[in-house]
């Protein structure tokens, strides 16, 4: 980027893990890892089994983090366009906003 600024490592930055994983202690979810739920091809995670995974994806000039919220498929979401908030459903494998 022009101005030397850049998402693309944010997920793998040590406050996101740190406050996706505490975010799923809450919710009794699964520990974030950067290596398996900041990649491109993770969704978020909260279904009927229990499964409650946060999840993070960013490029260079876009990003979207969600969490798992208690109840069933509930989720809050932000993103790069200033968007915090809940929502019904993860973002989409390719998509860098909230639904």
């Amino acid at each position: 980027m022009t101005n030397g600024y850049s998402y693309i490592n944010l997920c793998s930055a040590p406050f996101i893990d740190k406050q996706l994983s505490a975010a799923a202690d809450v919710v009794n979810g699964t520990d974030y890892s950067a290596s398996d739920h900041g990649i491109d091809s993770f969704v978020g995670t909260n279904n009927p089994n229990g499964l409650k995974i946060p999840a993070c994806r960013a490029d260079e000039t876009r990003y979207v983090v969600v969490s798992s919220l208690t109840g069933l498929s509930e989720f809050w979401c932000i993103d790069s366009t200033g968007v915090s908030e809940h929502s019904v459903a993860a973002p989409p494998v390719g998509e860098f906003v909230c639904p």
